[in-house]
């Protein structure tokens, strides 16, 4: 019949297998590791890209330069009577 596996044959399958085992879990570690690195450059590059201060038009806001009159002394304390028809406030 087939051949019989000696335990000096199965013992050898072991180490190998032990040893392929170390091989693939040095490099997938390594792939994690290149893998971490790149999406931490990825993140850093687009925080750099993502907002710039000196560009924010809520930075540089001029109050005077969009403001207007509306006629409406109360407006303030108001603002939901004449946005939303709410029950005015007394001063």
């Amino acid at each position: 019949m087939g051949k019989q596996t000696s335990t000096t044959d199965y013992r050898s399958y072991e180490q190998r297998l032990e040893q392929l085992a170390k091989i693939l879990k040095i490099s997938l570690d390594k792939v994690f590791q290149e893998m971490i690195v790149n999406l931490e450059r990825q993140v850093d590059e687009s925080k750099e890209e993502a907002y710039s201060y000196e560009d924010d038009p809520w930075v540089n806001l001029n109050i005077e330069e969009i403001a207007c009159d509306t006629g409406k002394g109360d407006l303030a304390i108001n603002h939901d009577y004449y946005l939303y028809g709410k029950k005015k406030r007394v001063e």
